[in-house]
């Protein structure tokens, strides 16, 4: 005995199918995306806590797999320190070529401009399209 199916219903399924194939070509892509890089910036005498907000928020993973990848930068990368705080940073401000947001995570002191290296690569990485904040 055969299945009838009526017009309707063919159009349900042919439907079906057509969503099914454009979910699968949507996870192939999604696949081959790259995950956002989130460039977090230190500087002299950084304030450890709103270091670390930034650093649980941006590292945070679903399934065990992360859902930016998290550089820590600085302008003297070699040791940065913070009372009592030390941090090793991944690299030096180069590093913000690559980001796609840049979270300048605060300053210490207002009075106190930051350096022309740091300035010009939190403009050019601005110039760009990443995001700064």
């Amino acid at each position: 005995m055969g299945v009838l199916w009526n017009e309707r219903e063919i159009k349900n399924i042919d439907l079906l199918f057509k969503y099914r194939k454009n979910q699968v070509k949507f996870i192939q892509r999604a696949k081959k995306m790259s995950i956002p890089t989130v460039a977090l910036v230190l500087y002299p005498q950084f304030s450890p806590f709103h270091f670390s907000v930034p650093y649980m928020v941006f590292s945070a993973e679903i399934d065990g797999k992360p859902l930016f990848n998290v550089k820590v930068v600085a302008e003297n990368p070699t040791v940065t320190q913070s009372k009592p705080a030390i941090i090793q940073a991944d690299g030096d401000l180069s590093l913000l070529e690559q980001a796609d947001f840049v979270v300048m995570i605060g300053w210490d002191k207002l009075e106190q401009m930051p350096s022309a290296a740091l300035t010009q690569a939190l403009q050019q990485a601005a110039r760009r399209g990443a995001t700064v904040v």
